[in-house]
């Protein structure tokens, strides 16, 4: 699939979801979780680096996100839009046994991880779409985009002041 189809479809699916507004990735998942007959819990959990950033598990009660605890907000929220978008595209998770599901989540009973996705890559076709995803799904619901960059409305003429005050007589590369 072209990067403009893809990007199509996923617009597609994001204007069929009902999203919070204002935007609270809680909220959106716990509408999620209702759809799916099951809460979506968000956990923040310290990964490797130079590994995965983000991973869902899928219990017979719960999901739940993983997403690197060591890193910014927007990148947190980056990584969970990520992840969702890996449930609402229903991708298939990789089935994890219980020797994998205890070396990548230490504390949670193996018993209860059914499938977990996990990336690292952006190579294979699911991953391309919850990237696409994300960054949609973050871009409607931000204050800010590089098309809104809050800037002042007269540039031109704070830029001649401030050139001008430098001693270059308001010459400047606009």
């Amino acid at each position: 699939m072209g990067k403009t189809a893809l990007r199509r479809r996923c617009e597609r699916i994001l204007s069929g979801l009902d999203l919070p507004e204002p935007f609270d990735i809680d909220e959106l998942c716990q509408r999620l979780g209702e759809q799916r007959g099951r809460p979506i819990h968000l956990v923040p959990i310290e990964l490797p680096p130079g590994g995965a950033c983000g991973m869902w598990a899928s219990t017979a009660h719960f999901d739940a996100i993983f997403y690197q605890a060591n890193t910014s907000p927007l990148h947190q929220a980056h990584i969970q839009a990520h992840e969702i978008g890996h449930m609402i595209c229903d991708h298939s998770a990789i089935p994890v046994d219980g020797a994998g599901a205890a070396l990548l989540l230490p504390g949670l009973d193996p018993a209860l991880v059914r499938h977990m996705m996990e990336r690292t890559d952006y190579t294979g076709r699911e991953e391309r779409e919850a990237e696409v995803l994300a960054s949609l799904l973050l871009e409607r619901t931000s204050s800010w985009t590089p098309r809104r960059a809050n800037r002042p409305p007269d540039v031109k003429s704070i830029t001649h002041r401030l050139m001008r005050s430098l001693g270059h007589g308001g010459q400047a590369n606009q």
